[in-house]
């Protein structure tokens, strides 16, 4: 959780799945948040179209009775620091745009990532293909703001 490379692996890996290859930022932490916990999605307001493609994932609640796991919105603090150093040495590699970084968005240069790299992200990707998924066109696509946004819907919401 607080490893800054592997914080990265995986916020390489939302953008490299999705079509576009471009997230805005604050999105993607969300995004990673829900990648790194996503038995944590069961907190989260959706609407109910929403809710039954989660249903469909079958993803386990947390069952160990001797594991107490902090508030979403107490982890998704935490993991700050973490995102935001991860994504500016991402974009100090060039493997995110650094200019559309500066612009508050995340865009994947596929064409700066090493073949072994690639090959490690397809894979994994592979393994979580359906949340991937889930995560990209159902939570990734709510928009910010509003009373039904992501921040509302989420209560993950940062003062950076």
């Amino acid at each position: 959780m607080y490893d800054p490379y592997h914080c990265g692996l995986r916020m390489m890996r939302l953008l490299f799945a999705h079509e576009t290859h471009i997230v805005e930022i604050e999105t993607l932490y969300i995004l990673d948040f829900y990648l790194l916990f996503p038995a944590l999605l069961r907190d989260m307001k959706m609407p109910e179209d929403v809710r039954a493609k989660f249903r469909t994932l079958e993803i386990e609640k947390y069952h160990d009775q001797f594991v107490q796991v902090p508030s979403p919105q107490s982890l998704y603090r935490d993991l700050a620091v973490i995102q935001r150093t991860s994504l500016v040495g991402l974009a100090a590699k060039t493997l995110i745009d650094p200019t559309a970084f500066q612009s508050g968005n995340a865009k994947l240069n596929i064409d700066h990532i090493p073949e072994a790299l690639t090959k490690r992200i397809e894979d994994a990707n592979k393994v979580d293909a359906d949340l991937l998924d889930f995560l990209i066109h159902d939570i990734g696509e709510i928009d910010l703001s509003g009373p039904r946004g992501l921040r509302n819907s989420t209560q993950l919401v940062r003062r950076i």
